[in-house]
């Protein structure tokens, strides 16, 4: 079957008691379904601009009033927004249930590419996220650039939480950079961001011919 240019195949058994379907699908222009997100999932700084599901398998189980559900999707072509910062080509791979989902993307914000892997829960009715952000020699000021630094970074961040209000601990390393017009080596944080609020802690770096 074809719908809004995506390829369908489904088929299944359907009994009184238990209703089995299986659907395959391919090309599947996002764009075109984004209203069926349930409220609440896509935060209000984030806007989905593109997106295409190359391939999907979904199976669908209703054993009397119990419903389950299973599947995979290889996509790409992705697209957001997040406040002034464009992040494009999208593209990973999911695993998911009704309860979890498991994801593997890869991501460039104005050519910097970071990778985020691990877990979202669905248990409780709205995401809760378990996951890590890793990014090497990521050049900030090509994504932030009204900060006065220069000079790439390495950092891993596990975020955890809600999407709306998640928590944020991060570890960051940096081979040498400038700040302000200050140059300093091998530096390295930790960073927490919670409630809006950034914190740091064991800061280190070589600066002015000394290690503070």
């Amino acid at each position: 079957a074809d719908n809004a240019g995506a390829s369908l195949e489904a088929e299944g058994s359907i009994r009184a008691e238990r209703q089995i379907v299986n659907i395959k699908a391919g090309n599947v222009d996002l764009t075109n379904y984004m209203t069926w997100l349930p409220e609440g999932v896509m935060p209000e700084n984030i806007n989905f601009d593109q997106g295409v599901i190359k391939e999907a398998s979904l199976h669908v189980l209703r054993d009397g009033s119990k419903l389950s559900y299973s599947g995979e999707a290889d996509f790409a072509e992705g697209k957001l927004t997040v406040e002034q910062t464009v992040v494009d080509n999208i593209a990973g791979h999911i695993n998911f249930t009704d309860t979890e989902a498991l994801v593997n993307i890869n991501a460039e914000a104005n050519q910097q590419k970071i990778n985020a892997h691990g877990k979202t829960s669905l248990a409780a009715g709205s995401p809760d996220l378990n996951l890590t952000v890793t990014a090497t020699d990521f050049d900030i000021a090509k994504v932030l650039t009204n900060i006065p630094y220069q000079g790439t970074v390495n950092f891993s961040a596990n975020i955890t939480g809600s999407i709306s209000d998640p928590l944020i601990d991060g570890n960051v390393n940096i081979a040498a950079g400038e700040l302000q017009g200050i140059s300093f080596s091998n530096a390295s944080v930790k960073l927490r961001y919670q409630d809006n609020h950034i914190f740091a802690q064991d800061l280190q770096a070589d600066i002015f011919s000394g290690h503070a």
